[in-house]
Formats: C-alpha cells, structure tokens, sequence
C-alpha cells in the first residue's frame, strides 16, 4: 500500500513538472504577429530577432540583436511592448537623458547603460562616473532622474 502512494506521488511530481517545463512555448519567427513585429521594428530598427517564446498568457519573450546590442523584449499579441531588457551604447541614449545627467552631474561621463521598462515607461539604469565616484542613476526616457546609488 505505502509503495502505491510512493509511486502515485512520484507520478504527479513528474507530471507536474513536465507540465511547468512546457508554460513557455519556442515558436518561429513566422509565427509571431505582424502587429509584435511591426512594434519591435519601430522600437528597434533594423534588429533581427533570434528567438521567440510564446508564454503561458499568450504573451510572447523576443530576443533580438540590435546595433546595441540585445535586447529582451515581452509583447501582447496586439503589438504592446510590455517589458523591455537590454543593452543600451552610452553614445546612443537619448538626448534627454543624457541632457538630465549633464545638468545633475556637469562633467560626468556615463560608463554603461540597460534600458528597462519601470511603471510602462522606458527607463534607464546607468554607470556614471563623476569627480572620480562611481555612481549608478535611474533615468526615464523622457530625462526625469528618478533614483541615484552613491
């Protein structure tokens, strides 16, 4: 009787566990949404994609290779960018960002940038050097500085 249960236990372990292995789903390039494509494209021109997952909730994880470098994407069906995770060339940021540490920091350089999606707005967690310290600030998109790390 005691070996039954053993095994009925093990079973549904194994179960469960082939079934949590499954929740993220490796699609095709081809198969992700003319709308996802056309928000990822407009994000991130010229980027090729080089891996799609479509999740559990039907959401879909892209990977894509930017002239940053990657990028981690999360899209509803429908085209909305839900998450963002990459790479961002500190050369490239945009210019109200940049702008935002200039007047914070006067003569600081920034070191490394990850772009990240915080609250449905794009920001930016960047490595700056400053009067010879090195610091780690938050910035939205839009220059807002919204967090600084001494």
């Amino acid at each position: 009787m005691t070996h039954s249960r053993i095994l009925a236990a093990t079973l549904a372990a194994t179960l469960a566990c082939a079934s949590v292995a499954k929740a993220d789903e490796r699609i095709e390039v081809s198969a992700l949404p003319a709308a996802a494509i056309a928000a990822i494209e407009a994000r991130f021109p010229g980027a090729k994609i080089t891996r799609v997952e479509r999740d559990r909730d039907g959401t879909f994880e892209v990977l894509a290779r930017h002239t940053d470098g990657r990028v981690e994407i999360e899209l509803s069906p429908e085209g909305a960018i839900i998450d963002l995770d990459g790479r961002v060339t500190p050369a490239k940021l945009p210019a109200a960002v940049t702008s935002a540490i200039e007047a914070r920091f006067p003569g600081a350089e920034v070191r490394g940038a990850q772009l990240d999606m915080e609250r449905g707005e794009e920001t930016y967690e960047l490595s700056v050097l400053h009067e010879k310290r090195r610091l780690e600030v938050e910035v939205t998109a839009s220059g807002q500085i919204l967090d600084v790390d001494r």
